[in-house]
């Protein structure tokens, strides 16, 4: 069964919150200063991207790596 916690995050704290880091990465990564042609094939990238990366969740006091 899955063990999951609600981690509240100060408000305008981007830096404190692992999530932002992953769509920061992503962003930088598959849409950042590209044309993109339509919505399912930008969805479609970012999905292999996040797929074939390892994002550090150490902010939350986690020693391992999430991969989706």
């Amino acid at each position: 069964m899955w063990d999951i916690q609600t981690i509240y995050f100060p408000r305008y704290a981007p830096e404190q919150n692992p999530q932002e880091h992953v769509w920061k990465s992503g962003r930088n990564k598959v849409t950042h200063n590209r044309f993109i042609q339509d919505i399912d094939s930008a969805t479609d990238d970012l999905i292999k991207y996040f797929r074939s990366h390892k994002f550090n969740y150490s902010l939350l006091g986690s020693k391992s790596d999430f991969e989706m």
